[in-house]
């Protein structure tokens, strides 16, 4: 099981996102200290709201982290480009997540919603890391590359290799995104959520 490229690149991806739970866990302590005075001018002074942004950057948005270095991984598992598998498998989480946010006077607003790229999201960041990876990887081995001459630089020749590879992912987060609107779910994520996280919590 151990020898498993998918699983190995799920435990060294996960394992690879532990700077963000070690390097933030002192200010989670500091502004959780249950002293009266001190939450008193950490509010006073707004500096909570400092305090809080760092975990609102790292571990709150965990969903981000996950897919990026979950694909990186697998990539370099298989000896593939581990940046193009990143950016693809990061675009295509991305845009499966709802980007309008309804707020409560009924304004529509054009952004992500923290909710999907945090815990309710991991889910769905294992599936996609792993589903791009798998898919950029076979593609690859068909040979659905673009090979320029060996006169192009490097960076620019891995770059523009896996262009027909994108556009078929692409293609199909496409779809998805689609496929899970025209449900009751409305989108992947409270798909995950109903069908897998919640009996799994319960």
């Amino acid at each position: 099981i151990s020898s498993n490229s998918i699983l190995k690149a799920i435990t060294s991806g996960m394992i690879a996102t532990m700077p963000l739970t070690l390097g933030t866990f002192l200010i989670a302590i500091i502004v959780s200290l249950p002293i009266e005075g001190w939450q008193l001018w950490i509010n006073e002074t707004g500096i909570i709201n400092d305090m809080q942004a760092v975990a609102g950057g790292t571990t709150e948005i965990l969903s981000i982290f996950l897919v990026i270095c979950i694909s990186y991984q697998y990539a370099k598992i298989k000896d593939l480009n581990g940046l193009s598998a990143s950016v693809m498998s990061l675009g295509f989480f991305l845009i499966l997540i709802p980007q309008k946010i309804i707020g409560t006077d009924g304004t529509t607003i054009n952004a992500f919603s923290k909710d999907y790229i945090g815990s309710m999201g991991i889910f769905v960041s294992l599936l996609t890391a792993i589903l791009v990876s798998v898919l950029y990887s076979w593609l690859t081995k068909k040979g659905l590359v673009i090979k320029l001459p060996d006169s192009v630089p490097t960076y620019v020749s891995e770059a523009f290799s896996p262009a027909f590879i994108s556009i078929i992912i692409f293609s199909l987060a496409f779809v998805i995104r689609v496929l899970f609107r025209l449900t009751t779910y409305d989108n992947i994520f409270n798909f995950t959520q109903e069908i897998i996280t919640a009996p799994i919590m319960g």
